[in-house]
């Protein structure tokens, strides 16, 4: 797997499909193209100079079955952005972090 800048990622909407396919599996992720879309509104209210670079997209742990939509992480911070493509209650959102162990 190897790691991409969000920025790039998103500008891929405006390509075929194909190319889309081909560069996941050059990136080697597994993310479905309406998740690359919801991150689009995310980067575009961002800062341009923020360095979105060195995300892992999809990035799953198979020991403890766990997939993490976007993960950044270096020796001082962990970014772990969870996508969620319809509204969710404050609720559901509490349990998932809560089975995360984030609270």
């Amino acid at each position: 797997m190897r790691p991409v800048d969000l920025r790039t990622l998103t500008s891929l909407d405006s390509l075929s499909e194909e190319t889309i396919e081909d560069y996941k599996d050059y990136l080697d992720i597994d993310f479905r193209n309406a998740e690359i879309r919801c991150v689009k509104p995310l980067v575009e209210q961002l800062d341009k100079n923020l360095d979105l670079s060195n995300f892992y997209v999809g990035y799953k742990i198979p020991q403890i079955n766990k997939e993490f939509d976007l993960l950044r992480f270096s020796s001082e911070t962990i970014i772990n952005v969870e996508l969620k493509s319809r509204n969710k209650s404050s609720y559901d959102i509490e349990q998932q972090l809560k089975k995360m162990n984030i609270i």
